[in-house]
Formats: C-alpha cells, sequence, structure tokens
C-alpha cells in the first residue's frame, strides 16, 4: 500500500477513535442526567455537555488511571477494516489467494474514497451552516435600535442581575417572528416590532432576562461551536442527535437562570409568558405547540419552570464535586500500565501485540505483491512438483537484498516495506527452482532473533511474540491465532 492510501486509512482510524470516545462521553452524561433526573439542576444537566465539546476537541487526553478509555492511538493495521489491514492469516493454496485477490476491493482506493466522502460531507455541512448564517444576517440589516425608556429600563436591570458588562441594543425587524440573540461581537436582542407592543411590563421582563440570560452563559459562541464539530461528525446520528439534546437543555438552563435573576414568585407568570406569548428563542411561533423545538421540549420546560427551586450553597459544592469526577473520568485516558497493576510486563507485552499485527498485516501486503508478481511470471516457476512434507527449510531458499526486492516489486507495491513492527529488517527469498520455497518472508518476532532456518507448519499462541511470522508462496507457515492458546 502507498503512503497516500495509508495516510488515508490513519485518518480514517483517528476520526473513528475521535468519534465513538464522544459518542460514548454523550452516553455517560445523558445517562447521568437520567439518574438524577429532575434533581439535577437546568444549568447543571446543560453544563454536562461541555465535557462532550471538550472530548471533541482533545485529539489527545491526558492520563488518568481514571480514564474512562485506555490510552494509546490505534495502529494502521488494527484499525482498518476487516480484510483490509488486520488479517487472520490462515492456509490457503496460492491459487485460492489469487482468486481471493481479484474480489477483494483495493484497500487504498478504499481509504482514499471513504477519506473523499468524509470530507465533502464536512465541506457541505460547513456551507450550509455559513449560507444560514449569512441568510441570518440579510434578514437582520434593517433592524432598528428601541429607544422607549420602558425597554432600555427592563434592559438596563436584566444586565445589572446577570452581570453582563458589555453593552446589549434592543432591536426590531419585522423578519423575526419572536424574539432572539444575534450577534458575536456585538450582541443585541432583536424582536418582532408587533410582538413588542403586545407585551406587559412583566411579560416583557420575562423575554428580556431570557435572551440576556443566553448572552450571560455564551450562548451565541457555544452554538457557534457546536455547529462546527458536528460538521466534522455528520456521518455520526448519535452525535447529531446529541446536538438537538443540547439545544433543548440550553434552554432549560436559560429559563432557569433568568428566573434566579426575578423574584421568586414569578415563576408563575414565566411560565404563563412562555405558553401565551412568546417562546424566548429563535423558533418561529403559530400557537402554543410551536413555543419549542418539539412539544417534549416544551412540557419539559414548564415543568422545571413550575417546579423551580433555587440551587443551595451545599448542592453547589456537591455537584461541582461530581462534576469534577465525571470530566476526570469523561477527559482523561488510562495509560497503558494502568491497565495490569502488579504485572510490570504488561505495557510491554500489549506493545508486542500491536507489532505483532503490525507484521501479520505487512506480511499479508508484501506476500500479496510479491504472489502478484509471480502469478505475472509464470515462466519462472519450477515444473517440479512440490515435496513439502510439512516443514520448510529457509535456507533452501535465496534471500533478495533489498535492492533486489524494490527493482522486483516496482510495479506491484509502492513503498516496499522493509521492517516488521518491532522496526527489524524483513528477509524476502526468491529461488523459482524451489517448489516448496519460490517466494518467501519472515519477521524474526520481538526478540530480533530468528528460530529457523527450519519451521514446521502451525499456528501458535499470540502472546507468544517471540515467535518466527513466516509467509511462503501464498500462505503463512507460522502465524498467531488465538485457538492455539
Amino acid at each position: 500500500m502507498s503512503a497516500l492510501g495509508s495516510s488515508s486509512w490513519e485518518v480514517l482510524a483517528l476520526l473513528g477513535t475521535w468519534t465513538w470516545k464522544a459518542s460514548l462521553v454523550a452516553l455517560l452524561v445523558l445517562a447521568l442526567q437520567t439518574l438524577a433526573g429532575s434533581r439535577l439542576p437546568p444549568r447543571w444537566r446543560y453544563g454536562l455537555w461541555s465535557l462532550v465539546a471538550l472530548r471533541l476537541l482533545l485529539p489527545v487526553a491526558p492520563p488518568s488511571a481514571m480514564g474512562l478509555f485506555a490510552a494509546g492511538a490505534p495502529s494502521a493495521s488494527g484499525s482498518r477494516l476487516p480484510g483490509l489491514g488486520e488479517i487472520v492469516p490462515t492456509a490457503v493454496s496460492p491459487a485460492a489467494q489469487a482468486e481471493t485477490a481479484t474480489r477483494i476491493p483495493n484497500p487504498e482506493l478504499l481509504g482514499l474514497l471513504l477519506l473523499a466522502i468524509w470530507t465533502i460531507g464536512v465541506v457541505v455541512s460547513l456551507a450550509r451552516e455559513l449560507l444560514r448564517r449569512r441568510a441570518w444576517r440579510r434578514r437582520l440589516q434593517g433592524a432598528r435600535r428601541v429607544h422607549d425608556p420602558r425597554v432600555q429600563e427592563i434592559l438596563e436591570e436584566g444586565r445589572a442581575r446577570l452581570g453582563i458588562l458589555r453593552p446589549v441594543e434592543v432591536q426590531v425587524s419585522e423578519t423575526v417572528p419572536t424574539a432572539a440573540v444575534a450577534g458575536l461581537l456585538r450582541p443585541r436582542i432583536v424582536m418582532n416590532p408587533r410582538l413588542l407592543q403586545s407585551l406587559g411590563r412583566e411579560s416583557l421582563r420575562h423575554v428580556v432576562f431570557h435572551e440576556l440570560a443566553h448572552l450571560r452563559q455564551g450562548d451565541p459562541w457555544i452554538h457557534l461551536l457546536t455547529r462546527l464539530l458536528l460538521a466534522f461528525h455528520w456521518f455520526n446520528p448519535w452525535l447529531s442527535w446529541t446536538g438537538r439534546r443540547v439545544q433543548d437543555d440550553r434552554e432549560l438552563a436559560c429559563d432557569a437562570l433568568a428566573l434566579a435573576a426575578l423574584e421568586a414568585r414569578q415563576a408563575r407568570a414565566y411560565g404563563r409568558t412562555l405558553l401565551t406569548q412568546v417562546c424566548p428563542g429563535t423558533v418561529p411561533l403559530a400557537g402554543p405547540s410551536f413555543t419549542s423545538p418539539s412539544k417534549t421540549a416544551l412540557r419539559r420546560r414548564i415543568a422545571m419552570i413550575s417546579h423551580y427551586r433555587p440551587t443551595t450553597p451545599l448542592t453547589r459544592m456537591v455537584l461541582a464535586l461530581a462534576f469534577a469526577v465525571t470530566a476526570l473520568t469523561a477527559l482523561t485516558e488510562r495509560p497503558v500500565e494502568a491497565r495490569a497493576v502488579g504485572n510490570p510486563s504488561a505495557a510491554t507485552q500489549q506493545t508486542d501485540l500491536e507489532a505483532q499485527r503490525e507484521t501479520v498485516a505487512t506480511l499479508r501486503n508484501l506476500g500479496t505483491a510479491l504472489f502478484a508478481w509471480l502469478m505475472d511470471h509464470p515462466q519462472d516457476l519450477s515444473q517440479k512438483d512440490a515435496t513439502n512434507d510439512g516443514s520448510i527449510d529457509w535456507s533452501a531458499c535465496r534471500e533478495l537484498s533489498a535492492d533486489e526486492a524494490r527493482e522486483m516489486l516496482a510495479d506491484y507495491i509502492d513503498p516496499m516495506p522493509e521492517k516488521d513492527g518491532w522496526a527489524d529488517d524483513l528477509e524476502v527469498c526468491f529461488d523459482p527452482a524451489n517448489p516448496d520455497l519460490t517466494l518467501g518472508i519472515r519477521s524474526a518476532g520481538s526478540d530480533g532473533t530468528f528460530a529457523g532456518p527450519v519451521y514446521p507448519t502451525g499456528a501458535f499462541c499470540p502472546t507468544e511474540t517471540a515467535n518466527d511470522l513466516v509467509w511462503v508462496s501464498g500462505y503463512f507457515i507460522t502465524w498467531p491465532n488465538r485457538d492455539a492458546c
């Protein structure tokens, strides 16, 4: 496989690891939310989703014995699709292997194709988000600033209560059906003018406080980051669903923050505003059933508002401790040594097993190239029948130098692998006059010392990493197999 094809599989392997780890963290967050139920305050419920975002932003996580994941990036051989990179070596005839090789898709081409599909999906997702934001800006081009003293008084009160230091404007625009926050660097609240005129002072406070709560939480920036991260994982439906759940929990958190800034007796009135006037957000309204992205989300918000209780300092302290433990679990990875307490050789053995899998894949790819060369040069084959008695004598085959092997296989594999998984030289032999050992490749295993030259055919336990790996004329002579343990 060429360097480009190998790199494409490495990128796909990294992407796969990236997305499944983030998916598992999202599942952990959802499980914690479900177990805690209504006992988990809305703002903490919303804050838990930051762990998923951080997991997506961390290509390499810091080590910790409490980590949810084991450390280590997938190897090039262990992360490919079955049958393309990591193989289970079996003894097959040369004819059968040649027939199989014609049926298996080109792994290099397949890797590049999958990578191209992912790239196109990312570009399309980012383009859709850019177009959506440009359309949103065009809709707000005619927005006019509100100078009503009543609105300015409520706005300044909300800023003071929520601790917002940046200047915020209230604008009106006929293109906005309800109320929404706009702008990243120059935030503003945009409302429909008819809605502004129809709201009484109490209801207007509810709407303005909710929108200010969005700014207090940094939701415009969080929303943008979420959309960008999801664009890179467009193929993952679980993360897409998680993004919608984050939006629902964001509204719950804003309701809770707005209620904390309002008087305690305002909860029922705030709920009436939500039901009868407007859903503080960016969703077009046409009645109560449209005041939230879904009926389920609206019911959750109404239930939270009707049972709202301020969070006590003790509760916040306990939640902060639980959040820290969850973050330590979700955002760190266990070092390799931590997987085998009391066994100091476990890390080395794990490394050797990964090197062994890589070597098996290398022998298979190089062997396929050698066998393809052999099929293209039948005139070089011996016409004698094989006399294999169940073992192979490596000394009976002429060893090729690295230069000879590269020249021979220049049209069949590029670059030609010369090292095994332990970075030791592979040995390649070629003897067209020998029907028992026409083509051969061997690796010395983890100890770097060949045990040959005579190899009986058979499998060995994968943990015996010092054993030689031998491929001859289309099939493995010695190979790792769990059934041999």
